[in-house]
């Protein structure tokens, strides 16, 4: 009886640790589950707001496109097509997906590097400026 016993023992544990490994992954699963969810969440509204930020400098563009159109109309319709362009990269934000875009900006950098390296200091010059204590 004993050794009856003992095999039902052992096989007892057998399932019970087959179910705690089967909770443990369930539940590991879900977890990843939930932080790839939030992950891609707080990505696609990064995304947007960029986007959203994209379309503001667009139409401050635009603005300034339609202020110049009466003393400087060449340079009004330069400027009307540069905010044209920038709504596009607007539009392209909004409908690329993470990797899209990722891969649009590795493109650009690999066939523009100088303008790359001149929106870097843009972007530098416009932070600089944006972080300057006011007096």
């Amino acid at each position: 009886m004993s050794d009856n016993s003992a095999a039902a023992t052992a096989d007892n544990i057998r399932h019970a640790a087959a179910n705690a490994a089967r909770t443990a992954r369930d539940t590991i699963s879900d977890a990843v589950s939930d932080v790839a969810d939030s992950f891609k969440e707080t990505v696609n509204d990064s995304k947007v707001s960029g986007a959203d930020a994209v379309s503001r400098l667009a139409r401050s563009t635009r603005e300034a496109a339609d202020n110049l159109k009466e003393d400087a109309p060449q340079i009004a319709g330069a400027v009307s097509n540069a905010a044209g362009k920038v709504e596009q990269i607007s539009n392209d934000i909004r409908e690329m997906s993470m990797n899209e875009l990722l891969d649009s900006a590795s493109d650009f950098a690999r066939r523009h590097p100088v303008a790359l390296v001149g929106a870097g200091i843009l972007a530098g010059m416009l932070a600089a400026r944006l972080l300057k204590p006011r007096d």
